[in-house]
This record gives structure tokens, sequence and C-alpha cells, in this order.
């Protein structure tokens, strides 16, 4: 197994919500469930009570510590399974649409 998949495993066995939320929300046909990222987050974050929204910002912060590079980024979706490409869905990096995520789920939240 090479290094950066080890990296990527070992982020996620610290975020269990995050690479659930990743990994269920945006599977592989996740546009047979949502129209568009913005209606997933809509639902998944900005309606999460704060103690979700605070549990999966601690991991999302975890995450943009730990994968320093888009190429990790897209190994962790990879790995994931996951349907949704930055690039092409957000037309945006996948590490910055993470760092996007972050602010949005840090968004709102009280004394933060």
């Amino acid at each position: 197994m090479a290094e950066l998949e080890i990296n990527v495993r070992l982020a996620l066995e610290q975020a269990p919500r995050l690479k659930n939320f990743l990994g269920a929300e945006f599977n592989q046909d996740w546009t047979l469930d949502w129209g568009s990222v913005e209606a997933v987050l809509k639902a998944r974050i900005d309606e999460a009570d704060e103690t979700r929204r605070r549990e999966l910002l601690r991991e999302a912060q975890l995450l943009l510590r730990t994968l320093h590079s888009d190429d990790e980024f897209e190994v962790l979706l990879d790995f994931l399974g996951s349907g949704l490409v930055p690039g092409i869905d957000i037309d945006e990096s996948p590490r910055t649409w993470l760092k996007h995520l972050h602010d949005r789920m840090q968004s709102g939240l009280s004394g933060v």
C-alpha cells in the first residue's frame, strides 16, 4: 500500500463522522438522491444541530491539518468510493472544497 493511501486511511480513522458523511452522501450515484452539492450541504450541514456541526468541524480541521494536497484528498474520495469530483461537480480543487466545507461547518456556531 502506498504511503499516500496509508496517510489517508490513518486520517479517516480519526474522522469517522466526516468519513460517513462523505462516503454516504456523496456515494457513486449521489446525483440520483440529490440535485446538487449545495442541496446536500444545506440538508446535512446547515440543518445539523450544533453538536453534530462541531463534531464534523473538528474532523474537517483534522483532515486539513493532515492532508496537504489535492492528491491526498482525491485518494480519500476514491477510498470512500465517492462519486463526487470537486473539479467537475463544484469547479474547485478537492482541498479547496474541503476548506470551504470546513468554513461552512464553522459558520453560525457560537463561540467559534
